[in-house]
């Protein structure tokens, strides 16, 4: 719903990223990395579309050690989040105050794995009024072929 882009096939979010810069000093790394648009979201105090332009960011890299586990570095940001109402014109902010940016995996069996990530932002109007949106989404990653997606599993709002 808001404010990732439907069809995000993440991501994480995500992420609207930082390049990730730790590596692990083991076997040679792999690495990914993606800008996804966003799109349409809403308003969900007043139920007016916003359509929305800036990106989430995420990177991913993996290095497999000598017993054949992996370890996943992802980071993720927003970048440039802003947003246009449909119906009255408004102008948009929409800012990450999530503290998650990252995070390390090691995965020593099988080659997917699932992440809840919760995300919080705060979705400003230019004339002030603001909405604070939580969502909980899901990365889904293949680390053997460090394919991923996003799935958004729950949204709430708080407006003021």
């Amino acid at each position: 719903m808001f404010p990732i882009h439907k069809n995000i096939s993440f991501a994480v979010g995500v992420v609207m990223l930082a390049l990730l810069l730790g590596f692990s000093a083991s076997a040679q790394g792999q690495g990914k990395s993606m800008k996804v648009p966003y799109g349409f979201t809403f308003n969900q105090c007043n139920l007016e579309g916003i359509e929305t332009t800036g990106n989430m960011n995420l990177v991913l890299n993996s290095t497999q050690d000598e017993n054949g586990c992996t370890t996943v570095k992802i980071h993720y940001n927003t970048q440039n989040v802003r947003g246009v109402g449909i119906d009255t014109g408004d102008e948009y902010r929409i800012i990450d105050v999530g503290l998650q940016k990252g995070m390390d995996l090691i995965v020593c069996d099988g080659c997917t794995l699932d992440l809840d990530l919760v995300g919080i932002w705060k979705v400003i109007a230019k004339d002030g009024t603001s909405f604070i949106l939580h969502q909980v989404l899901t990365l889904k990653i293949d680390i053997c072929t460090m394919e991923f997606n996003v799935v958004e599993k729950h949204v709430s709002v708080e407006c003021k």
